[in-house]
């Protein structure tokens, strides 16, 4: 049976927040801190050299569209 991490109150129907004392019942799974990120403050998100990803520009990315599209 589910328990409450700060009251041990009973949690059987393992709501987010504890019935008895209000607080939040059990710790979260995932942490915030799951995103790579550089040591830049302007990173983005996904480190591109570690996923594969690739840049071209806009006009490279509709030629290589219409391309596709006349091969299909």
């Amino acid at each position: 049976m589910a328990k409450c991490q700060h009251c041990d109150a009973p949690n059987p129907e393992g709501y987010f927040n504890c019935p008895e004392c209000g607080e939040r019942a059990s710790k979260p799974k995932w942490t915030p801190q799951f995103v790579v990120r550089e040591n830049s403050p302007w990173a983005t998100a996904i480190r591109k050299d570690q996923v594969g990803f690739s840049e071209m520009g806009v006009e490279d990315s509709i030629k290589r569209m219409n391309s596709n599209k006349q091969r299909s």
